[in-house]
């Protein structure tokens, strides 16, 4: 995509939209990738992909 932040909403969407569709491994996926753009950039929103993957992955 070429700008790294813009990729992450993008995969963050993407896991949400894989999500509601009843695909949990495809949204853990696009969510995992997003969180290791974020984290690469050290921006906020990371914590806030942390928080889907952990609802999604379970206590």
């Amino acid at each position: 995509m070429g700008d790294p932040f813009y990729e992450s909403l993008a995969l963050t969407d993407l896991g949400e939209t894989r999500l509601a569709a009843g695909d949990p491994t495809g949204a853990r996926e696009a969510w995992r990738q997003s969180l290791e753009l974020l984290d690469t950039l050290n921006h906020p929103d990371a914590e806030g992909v942390r928080v889907r993957l952990t609802a999604v992955d379970g206590p």
